[in-house]
């Protein structure tokens, strides 16, 4: 088990606001830079993202980071690859951001279902 330790944030980063925008959904919502993606998204009454454990477990909110920097903690590497980490693929719940950003939900891979899915068939 990896334990991330809390670090200190910087004062200017606890006050700024960035700017998150979902084009495909035609979603913008503001998040600061203490407070996880998809959480920001929750408490701003919206629901482009596909919530689930809110852990970093399930998988669900998987995104596609197109423009924007961030902060991330580990994730399951059965719910994100190396190499889907790579191509920009992350867990709304387990980033930060640290500057204006631009996401698109992604579906989660049939080969890697989550525990919070039932199997329709």
């Amino acid at each position: 088990m990896i334990i991330a330790e809390k670090k200190a944030i910087p004062i200017e980063r606890e006050l700024s606001k960035y700017c998150i925008d979902i084009p495909s959904l035609g979603i913008s919502f503001q998040s600061d830079g203490n407070t996880n993606l998809l959480r920001s998204m929750m408490m701003s009454r919206h629901s482009g993202i596909a919530i689930g454990c809110r852990g970093g477990g399930c998988g669900i909110c998987r995104i596609r980071v197109l423009k924007g920097e961030f902060a991330s903690q580990p994730m399951s590497r059965q719910r994100i690859s190396l190499h889907e980490e790579a191509a920009g693929v992350v867990l709304a719940c387990r980033i930060t951001p640290l500057s204006a950003m631009v996401v698109e939900p992604m579906p989660l891979d049939p080969a890697k279902p989550s525990p919070y899915h039932k199997a329709i068939g």
